[in-house]
């Protein structure tokens, strides 16, 4: 399986490359999200912590994510609270 390219309205082809699903181009792609109860804690707090570490980060990419590298350099400002 593999994404394919999504048509605009305006006829426009939209590829699902990293520059436009970083930008928010692409409409088919889904964000990974965190939620925690509060700050985080304990093993919550530890998984978090381990996500953004460049070990996580790659975790991430193979599972089919952007790294946040990747999302700061292609596309708008992405917080990360800590």
């Amino acid at each position: 399986m593999h994404a394919l390219s999504v048509k605009l309205d305006d006829g426009s082809l939209v590829p699902p490359d990293a520059a436009n699903i970083a930008a928010g181009r692409y409409p088919m792609s889904r964000p990974l999200f965190f939620i925690t109860n509060g700050p985080p804690k304990g093993d919550a707090k530890k998984l978090i912590d381990f996500v953004l570490t460049a070990r996580g980060q790659e975790l991430v990419k193979k599972h089919g994510y952007l790294r946040l590298a990747d999302l700061r350099a292609k596309g708008p400002a992405v917080a990360t609270k800590k």
